[in-house]
């Protein structure tokens, strides 16, 4: 990426896509839920179980006392209206995306889904159904039931998804620590669907052989004991996505924007911001630095040290002598999960 930006520019960028400005209402759901993480609850009841839950990817069940036994995962995501109504095909693919990209980046394998699907048209529900299949058979995640509405005012498609692994191979957003390396992997081969300029392709023309591949790519450096903490890069794009890890984490971070790694000719701003089919914000210790960074590149990602993580509520952006405050989560909390209480 080129070593000229307009770090300015870059934050009102930032700051103001929907894809970040999206996930502010998050805090005030959680404010109304009972707080069921770790501490808050008879250790031996079903509560007590629960290892992590808002702020990461998937929420961590234990499915019973042994310190490496077997984890539940559990994460849903709903499809904006806007893209499904624009290409039903797309957001029933995606809906598979990005559920099993959600259970990979907490260090687990997706097991199966459910769905909810309402639809207003028959035709819309037929292309929507031919995504969910291609998806299905591209990321081998069954989807195993569910329930529709043929008759609704408004179409609409959510997933849910059920993944599995083991305690030692969790991949947490809230364990970051003051000191380590940010580390980014991504798979730049792929395109912009035609449709969605924010949205990267990176799966439909590769087998599921080396789709997989690369969404297990963080589990594997988990499994290896090289990673601190993790997110998959999500609607907010890079730096939103980086941005919601530190604030789960209760940290800041000095970043470079210019060195995360992009496909040639696409304009830096835009790919920012964009959702990438498959690509991750990793922390690790310094030591760990190089193990990482040649991990994901054996696992078929450019990859790449951006920063380090800080003391602090802050996510700066520094480029040369420039520097400029990207978010101050104690000022305004981008989703207003911070860490969990132990």
């Amino acid at each position: 990426m080129d070593d000229v930006m307009d770090l300015e520019a870059l934050v009102d960028a930032i700051t103001s896509y929907p894809g970040v400005t999206r996930k502010h209402p998050i805090g005030e759901v959680v404010a109304y839920l009972p707080d069921v993480g770790p501490g808050s609850a008879e250790p031996d009841g079903p509560q007590g179980r629960v290892l992590a839950d808002f702020g990461e990817d998937s929420a961590v069940v234990a499915l019973d006392d042994d310190p490496d036994g077997e984890v539940l995962l559990l994460a849903t995501d709903g499809i904006m209206a806007t893209l499904l109504e624009a290409n039903p095909y797309w957001a029933g693919y995606v809906s598979v995306l990005v559920n099993a990209m959600d259970i990979a980046s907490t260090g687990g394998v997706p097991f199966c889904m459910v769905d909810v699907i309402s639809l207003r048209t028959g035709e819309l529900g037929t292309r929507l159904l031919e995504g969910i299949r291609d998806g299905v058979n591209k990321f081998r995640v069954p989807m195993l039931g569910g329930h529709t509405h043929p008759d609704s005012d408004c179409s609409a498609i959510d997933v849910a998804v059920v993944g599995r692994a083991r305690r030692s191979e969790v991949i947490y957003s809230h364990t970051a620590r003051v000191g380590d390396s940010i580390v980014v992997g991504i798979d730049t081969v792929g395109e912009f669907h035609p449709d969605f300029r924010y949205s990267f392709d990176t799966s439909t023309r590769q087998p599921p052989e080396e789709v997989a591949r690369r969404m297990f790519a963080a589990r594997r450096l988990s499994q290896r004991g090289l990673l601190t903490g993790g997110k998959d890069i999500s609607n907010p794009g890079t730096l939103g996505t980086l941005g919601m890890l530190l604030e789960t984490s209760g940290k800041g971070a000095m970043v470079d924007p210019t060195k995360v790694p992009q496909p040639k000719g696409v304009d830096p701003v835009h790919w920012l911001l964009c959702y990438q089919g498959c690509g991750f914000v990793l922390t690790c210790s310094p030591e760990h630095e190089n193990a990482v960074l040649e991990g994901l590149v054996s696992s078929g990602l450019s990859s790449a040290a951006i920063g380090n993580v800080t003391e602090g509520s802050c996510l700066e952006l520094g480029v040369a002598d420039e520097e400029r405050t990207l978010f101050d989560f104690s000022r305004k909390p981008l989703t207003g999960c911070g860490p969990p209480e132990r």
